[in-house]
């Protein structure tokens, strides 16, 4: 991914996610009605003689636009990187079904929500430096919090990596724990999302790259702005929003403060 991004040209839209998620699609694809030869010569192939480990295995989902001789030229660039870090073309219809994953997971979601799965995302950008350690410290923070306040089970951690710059990504993770039983559950999470927002910054990430800040990341306002850049928020949001009609809302005292003086 790295790689890629260092090139002139690249996919209208590259997502990498992790073995789990991997593993989460492949639950997910449609039943099979008796498997075929073909399929089977398929798998065999995948994790015999090209070695690929479905524990370890990831997977890129790539759509290219554009015209002919711009996709093909991203295509056999493309593959030539896969090619260098011993990747396989999956095909288009697996490329499909990873999209399918994307466009399903709220639903999903609230699907779970009935058999007492609680379940959400947050997402953060950070550099390329980085963006290894930060989701491996973030992960591992999500398990010891869910150990540490005795929750059942083992959490759902995973994450994928949804936009590439040249200097950076933006990293998506998914995460979700059996709630049955547990006093006030959505406290719970939250603890736990807010334990691993704090480790995303701790571990160079942003408090957001494109969700904004928000009420649940409020409290993290104050680590990554000075004083006076709060300040310039406050008072843009009252020369923007004097009477308060947006959903994020400015302390009244100060925002009558701002508005007597300005």
């Amino acid at each position: 991914m790295y790689d890629l991004a260092q090139e002139d040209s690249y996919p209208a839209s590259v997502r990498l996610v992790d073995n789990l998620q991997f593993q989460f699609g492949q639950v997910l694809k449609p039943a099979s009605h008796g498997r075929t030869l073909k399929s089977r010569a398929q798998k065999w192939l995948v994790t015999g003689p090209l070695g690929f480990d479905p524990g370890e295995m990831v997977a890129v989902t790539l759509v290219f636009e554009g015209t002919k001789p711009e996709v093909d030229r991203q295509e056999k660039m493309v593959y030539r990187l896969a090619k260098r870090h011993k990747g396989m073309k999956g095909g288009a219809e697996n490329g499909k079904r990873g999209y399918l994953l994307t466009f399903g997971i709220a639903y999903i979601r609230d699907f779970v929500l009935n058999h007492n799965i609680l379940g959400e995302s947050f997402e953060t950008s950070v550099s390329w430096t980085q963006a290894q350690s930060l989701v491996d410290r973030v992960k591992r923070k999500i398990y010891d919090t869910h150990e540490r306040l005795g929750l059942p089970g083992r959490p759902f951690v995973s994450c994928r990596v949804t936009q590439i710059y040249e200097t950076g990504c933006c990293v998506y993770f998914y995460m979700a724990f059996y709630a049955k039983g547990v006093d006030d559950a959505v406290a719970r999470y939250h603890q736990i999302e807010s334990e691993a927002r704090s480790e995303v910054i701790d571990a160079g990430g942003s408090i957001s790259h494109h969700h904004g800040v928000g009420k649940l990341r409020l409290p993290f306002v104050s680590e990554i702005m000075s004083p006076a850049m709060q300040r310039w928020r406050e008072q843009m949001k009252c020369a923007l929003d004097p009477e308060g009609v947006f959903a994020a809302q400015l302390p009244l005292e100060t925002h009558q403060t701002v508005v007597a003086g300005s």
